[in-house]
């Protein structure tokens, strides 16, 4: 059996390029914090038998998952750190910072970069998509016979 593990250092390669492309030092100063408690938190749930890699990897892939509120797995004691972070985007780079994190979240899974650009984009797409498509109301009700015989 393959001992696959979240990769969560090609998740902060990307984000640190990212840290550096918008050049803002309150989100620069945010994501050191981000990536200080997700290590804090890794140390804090390791048991002594798991090694740290083990414990960082976990870690991240909680911080991922604390993005999606539909998750079962999101980690409550991980949402102030994801809201802190998500809060210091600086304005108007809030789609660029939406495309990168999802991007890092889809290589730490196993991804090629160019793999997690296409996936990425092909859900954008299917979203526009369906964001695109007009409503359209039932034109008229019909009674269906049904029910306790």
């Amino acid at each position: 059996m393959i001992n696959w593990q979240y990769d969560y250092k090609k998740l902060l390669q990307e984000m640190d390029d990212f840290s550096i492309q918008i050049a803002d030092e309150a989100f620069s100063q945010v994501w050191i914090y981000t990536k200080k408690m997700i290590q804090a938190h890794a140390e804090a749930m390791r048991p002594e038998s798991m090694p740290s890699e083990e414990a960082l990897s976990l870690a991240w892939s909680q911080f991922e998952s604390t993005f999606d509120e539909q998750d079962d797995e999101a980690i409550l004691s991980l949402a102030g750190i994801v809201i802190h972070l998500v809060n210091t985007v600086p304005l108007g780079k809030t789609r660029t910072f939406h495309d990168a994190i999802e991007i890092a979240f889809t290589m730490a899974r196993g991804f090629s970069r160019q793999e997690a650009i296409e996936e990425h984009q092909s859900i954008v797409q299917e979203v526009n998509a369906m964001i695109a498509m007009p409503y359209t109301s039932p034109s008229s009700l019909i009674v269906v016979d049904g029910g306790k015989s």
